[in-house]
């Protein structure tokens, strides 16, 4: 016991006497630095000519794209192999647009955008798209594998890594069990077309995911219509934004021409908005309309729509004209709209993306095309002042009032860079006796930031 009273008032003693001593404070900074990672290649990448699918269900091309580049002097084009093309390397092949940086730190502004015409007897249009970014995740909404309707899914990979590529495919019944739909490999350099049907045949508006591992690809989808004997156009469509709880569609373009009665039946020459909820959970999705014209607009629609089953909503209330279509959800959705210019019998049609902010300067290609104009939207609660410079230095104001769309012509086949367009969402639209279509203006992907490096 005596011990151990001790030894208490000992260590009591000990903390009282190390409580009267200051101890100094030592204080050092961790080395450290910052590295910025040199700024990597920019490439986008063309899909290459339009392809006529055979009666053996092969495909080959009958015409070579025009191709416009807003890109700096030494910016290099590679091909890449095409074996499922039956026609070669004749009119052309999927290819590579590089650039690279001046100074090893700021990444070049560089875009890209390719458009054809096609007359043949069971293929007629004009299609145009932008040359875009690989990804590791994109989606489809567009296409169809009705009667009459062919749809031609081309993934190009650039990377110097093969890409092993699952797809999966959603319809108006829900998710669609594709046999074979995983596990295809599209080796570096090469580009490899399939046909839709062959995954998901008799689908009226299929969603397509594309997910890889490995390399990544470019995906893209030509869609064509043939009505009884009749061709009914063909587009090439680029991925839509990725899934989010706000998607913006700019410049959905309505022709004079557009059909705008319903019937008892299903008519994809009707304008629709397509939709799906890609998540287990069904979403209450609400719609407005922002006419660019000025004109009078629709109420807001309040859809809700089930899970996994992609809906069409038909656009036919909208006059003639062009509108910034936006979507607000309450779960993550993605989306894209589908109008018809009529001609006769005949006609085009076109597929208008939904469209991520812009949140930087960015170079804009305009393909070579009939009746060009920029459609442009914000969303914001503030007035924002846009600047397109062309190629001569020559400067045009585009003023984009909070909440509102506008639409301004560009020029066909020329190369602009727009500046002081953050927030604002982006779309280029033709349509004129040649032809009708419209691709998305999608910013560029993330360049890698500074890392700070603590040496041991």
């Amino acid at each position: 016991m005596v011990t151990g009273i001790l030894g208490v008032a000992l260590f009591a003693g000990a903390a009282f006497a190390v409580g009267q001593v200051e101890l100094p404070v030592v204080a050092a900074d961790v080395p450290r630095t910052s590295v910025t990672p040199t700024a990597s290649d920019q490439t986008r990448l063309c899909p290459g000519p339009l392809l006529r699918q055979e009666i053996d269900a092969s495909s080959g091309s009958f015409g070579a794209p025009a191709v416009t580049l807003a890109a700096p002097e030494g910016s290099e084009q590679t091909a890449l192999s095409a074996p499922d093309n039956i026609s070669g390397d004749q009119f052309g092949l999927p290819t590579v647009v590089t650039s690279s940086s001046a100074d090893g730190e700021d990444a070049p502004l560089v875009a890209a955008a390719q458009s054809q015409s096609a007359d043949l007897d069971d293929l007629t249009g004009f299609a145009a798209t932008a040359c875009g970014e690989v990804s590791a995740d994109s989606w489809l909404v567009a296409g169809s594998t009705d009667v009459g309707r062919t749809s031609l899914l081309s993934l190009s990979n650039p990377t110097r890594a093969d890409a092993v590529i699952d797809l999966s495919f959603f319809g108006e019944t829900g998710e669609i069990e594709a046999p074979g739909a995983g596990g295809i490999i599209v080796q570096a350099g090469e580009s490899r077309v399939f046909s839709v049907a062959s995954f998901a045949p008799s689908i009226r508006n299929p969603v397509i995911r594309v997910r890889t591992t490995g390399g990544q690809v470019y995906a893209t989808l030509q869609h064509s219509v043939v009505r009884g004997i009749t061709p009914g156009g063909v587009e090439l469509s680029a991925p839509t934004a990725p899934p989010a709880i706000t998607q913006v569609l700019p410049g959905v373009v309505i022709p004079g021409t557009a059909p705008t009665t319903i019937g008892e039946t299903y008519d994809d020459s009707i304008g629709a908005l397509r939709l799906l909820v890609p998540g287990a959970d069904a979403a209450r999705v609400v719609i407005t309309f922002a006419s660019e014209s000025g004109g009078t607009v629709p109420e807001p629609l309040d859809y809700a729509i089930e899970a996994g089953v992609v809906n069409e909503i038909p656009l036919s209330n909208l006059a003639a004209g062009s509108y910034s279509i936006s979507m607000s959800s309450d779960v993550p959705i993605v989306a894209a709209a589908r109008t018809t210019a009529a001609a006769g019998d005949s006609g085009d049609f076109a597929w208008f993306v939904a469209s991520a902010p812009i949140d930087a300067d960015l170079s804009l290609a305009v393909a070579q095309g009939q009746g060009s104009r920029l459609h442009l939207f914000n969303p914001t609660d503030s007035a924002i002042d846009v600047t397109l410079t062309g190629q001569n230095g020559a400067e045009t104001g585009v003023a984009v009032p909070a909440g509102d769309g506008v639409v301004t012509p560009v020029r066909g086949g020329a190369a602009y860079t727009v500046s002081g367009a953050e927030g604002v969402h982006a779309q280029i639209s033709f349509e004129g006796a040649g032809g009708f279509s419209a691709y998305g203006i999608q910013p560029a992907n993330p360049l890698a930031t500074p890392v700070t490096v603590y040496p041991r």
